[in-house]
Formats: structure tokens, C-alpha cells, sequence
């Protein structure tokens, strides 16, 4: 037998003169991605005691595989690791594997006894990883602390309750439960996986405990029945495309405490009409650029690069709530002749009441350029209360004179 391995990795066994049984040599730390594939004639693995990880699809296709001992020193095992070992029946695995990805024994022979005499749950050391009954309402054992691809494309369930012993809803873990209306959460979970309730369209609403920390990406991705959500402050991390197609959610909490989310985080959620933080609440501009709306209201990151009429929309209000902001309040001075034209145009007659209270952004050398914008607008067809705010503002605190419309 011949090995390729490097710095601890063994990345490839070659199998020699029709070999059955292989002993990984000691000094070894990890097996690698596709180390033994379609090693068709391996019965059997002896894996030494200096490996701590099994990497994605090691033995995948493996078929005449029986038998493996997983020793004391591997601590993980990645998605896919014994895929198509259909003949595989004899597995010992140590305590010490704390975390064992997705799929990972799923189409072993051990594997399905395991969940026939464990009634139809698939888990091993507290790590849920396969149901394969037909019930609709499903009670989780107490004890688990891990839920990985268990629920995976299952039609039949309704509801879930989740014990207080679980910690992580894993990668996959109720992906496309279409029928999925109800779930229960404890605050004990700390982190909700990547794609872990992606496509469960019945699903209307759902309280994350205020115990999370991270949401992964597209967590909840195509769950078209959410109304509403409220992001705790708990939560620090929002990952991509996490709620991306919620197309009948509408209103969007979430925090101060956020401190990583993207601006495809809510993209493409249509029908989305506000977002509320601890500091606003802002009514949403209607188009396609939903996701960088709730980026920039969530992080306050005016650096961003969209539509000007977007950007100031939310700047505006922003600023009409909590007008003593010193950020805010240098983006609106810095830009303050674009975003005034802007509000002229759209006719927001409460905006420019707001900045009429204020006697530092309307000014003597800006006052007329901004008085002529509001008289084109009026003859344009905008409205001439605008236009008349303005010119008393100038009349009140900076004196008449007939404007000066070459400034």
C-alpha cells in the first residue's frame, strides 16, 4: 500500500495488488478530501490514533467497505465522509467526535439500523442527523445538542419542538419542509445554520430566542409565507442571502447589536415596508435594492454606493428621528443641496417643516439656490406649499430680499 501525504494530511491512498485492508500510518492528523474514494475492493480501515479529522467524501463510493474503527483522537468528521458506503455496517466511534457533518453516514448500513432501534431518529453522540419516520408533529429527544440535515426535504412534518438541550440548528436541518407551519426554539440554541429553515414556504412566523448569536447564510431563504421577524440583540452576525426572497415579510427588527450582515441579506424581499432599530423606524423605498436598505439602516454605513433617491430617503428619516445624531447630521450637511432638491422633488412638505426648525442648514448663501429649485418644481406641477415654507423661513430668520438666483 502507498500513501500521498502531506504535512499530516493524507491526500491520496493508491490501492496496490487488490488490498482489502488498509492501516493509516501513525503521524497522521488528518485524511483528507477524496483520500479513499472508490477504493472499490477496501473491506476494512484501521485508522491510527494521531488522526483528529476526517475530512468531506474520504471513503465516498467506497462500496465493499464493512467495517471501521473511528479511535479516541478524531474529534471531526466532515459532510459527505462515508457517502455511498452502502455496505458499511460496523462502525465504533469514540465519544470525542464532537462535530460530524453533513450526510456524513447517512447511506451506511449502521447508519439505518441505528435509526430503526432509536425510533427513527438518527443520532449519534447527541448530534441529530437523520429522521426517517412519518409523524407530523415532532418532539425532539432530550439530549440533543446538535441538529444537522436531520429534517432534510421531509413533507410530512408540521411542527417541532426543539429541547432546551439543543445549542446549534445545524446546516440543512429543516431544509425544504414545505409543510413546516409551527416551530418551537429554547434559549439555549446560540446559533441557527446556514440554509437551516431554507424553503420552508408554510412557515409564517418563528421568535429567535434571544440566546442566538449567528445567523448563517440563508438560513431562512425562501420561506415566502414570514410575515415578520425581530432579530434579537443577541444576535451579532446575520449571514448572507439569510432571508433573501421573503417575499411576504413586511417588517424587519433587529438591533443595535449587529455588528456583520450583507446587502444580500434581505434581497428580494418585495413586500418589505419597514425596518425598525432600536434607534428608528424607517418605511422602506419600494424597489429592487431592498437588501442594501436594511444594510444601511442597520449598520448606519453611509458610505454605501446605491441610488441617490434611495439613500437619501432613509437619510432623511433618519435624521427627522433622531435629528441630534452627529453622524447623521454631517452626511445631510455634507450633501445638504442635493438631499433638499431631492425633497422638493418628491413633494415631502413634513421634511422640509423639520429642517425650517433648524437654523444651521438653511443659510443665507444657500437659501435662494434652494428657493429657485422650489419655484420650478411649483411650475412643474409640484406643490406651491413648499415653495411658500421656504421663502417665510428666509423672510424669518435671514431677512428678505428678492432672491438672488445667479448663487
Amino acid at each position: 500500500m502507498s500513501f500521498i501525504i502531506e504535512n499530516g494530511v493524507l491526500k491520496k491512498y493508491i490501492q496496490e495488488n487488490d488490498e482489502t485492508e488498509v492501516i493509516i500510518p501513525y503521524g497522521v492528523t488528518e485524511i483528507g478530501e477524496l483520500a479513499f474514494s472508490d477504493c472499490m475492493n477496501l473491506t476494512g480501515v484501521i485508522i491510527s490514533d494521531s488522526v483528529t479529522k476526517i475530512g468531506q467524501l474520504t471513503f465516498y463510493n467506497c462500496k465493499n467497505l464493512t467495517n471501521i474503527n473511528i479511535p479516541n483522537g478524531v474529534t471531526e468528521i466532515e459532510s459527505y465522509a462515508f457517502l455511498s458506503c452502502t455496505n458499511l455496517e460496523n462502525i465504533t466511534i469514540s465519544d470525542n467526535v464532537t462535530k460530524i457533518g453533513y450526510k456524513s453516514f447517512e447511506s451506511t448500513l449502521w447508519f439505518k439500523n441505528l435509526c430503526k432501534n432509536n425510533n427513527c431518529f438518527g443520532i449519534i453522540n447527541n448530534i441529530l442527523l437523520s429522521y426517517i419516520g412519518s409523524e407530523t408533529d415532532i418532539i425532539i429527544p432530550d439530549g440533543v445538542t446538535e441538529i444537522c440535515g436531520a429534517f432534510y426535504g421531509n413533507k410530512n412534518i408540521k411542527s417541532v419542538t426543539i429541547p432546551d438541550s439543543v445549542k446549534e440548528i445545524g446546516y440543512r436541518a429543516f431544509y425544504n419542509c414545505t409543510n413546516l407551519t409551527s416551530i418551537t426554539i429554547h434559549d439555549s440554541v446560540t446559533e441557527i445554520g446556514g440554509a437551516s429553515f431554507a424553503n420552508c414556504t408554510s412557515l409564517a412566523s418563528i421568535t429567535i430566542p434571544d440566546s442566538v448569536k449567528e445567523i448563517g447564510w440563508s438560513a431562512f431563504l425562501g420561506c415566502t409565507s414570514l410575515k415578520s421577524i425581530t432579530i434579537p440583540d443577541s444576535v451579532k452576525k446575520i449571514g448572507l442571502f439569510a432571508f433573501e426572497c421573503c417575499t411576504s415579510l413586511k417588517s424587519v427588527t433587529i438591533l443595535n447589536s449587529i455588528t456583520e450582515i450583507y446587502k444580500e441579506t434581505f434581497e428580494r424581499c418585495i413586500n418589505l415596508e419597514k425596518v425598525i432599530t432600536t434607534d428608528f423606524e424607517i418605511k422602506v423605498h419600494s424597489n429592487n435594492k431592498i437588501g442594501q436598505q436594511v444594510y444601511l439602516v442597520a449598520l448606519k454605513d453611509f458610505s454605501l454606493k446605491m441610488p441617490h433617491e434611495i439613500k437619501y430617503n432613509i437619510i432623511w428619516q433618519m435624521f427627522i428621528q433622531k435629528p441630534d445624531d452627529k453622524n447623521i447630521f454631517a452626511y445631510v450637511k455634507k450633501n445638504f443641496i442635493k438631499m433638499i432638491k431631492y425633497v422638493i422633488d418628491e413633494n415631502n412638505v413634513e421634511i422640509i417643516t423639520e429642517v425650517c426648525k433648524r437654523k444651521d442648514l438653511l443659510t443665507k448663501r444657500n437659501i435662494d439656490k434652494i428657493i429657485e429649485h422650489a419655484i420650478q418644481h411649483t411650475q412643474n406641477g409640484g406643490t406651491v406649499e413648499i415653495q411658500a415654507i421656504l421663502m417665510r423661513y428666509k423672510n424669518d430668520n435671514i431677512g428678505y430680499s428678492e432672491p438672488n438666483f445667479s448663487i
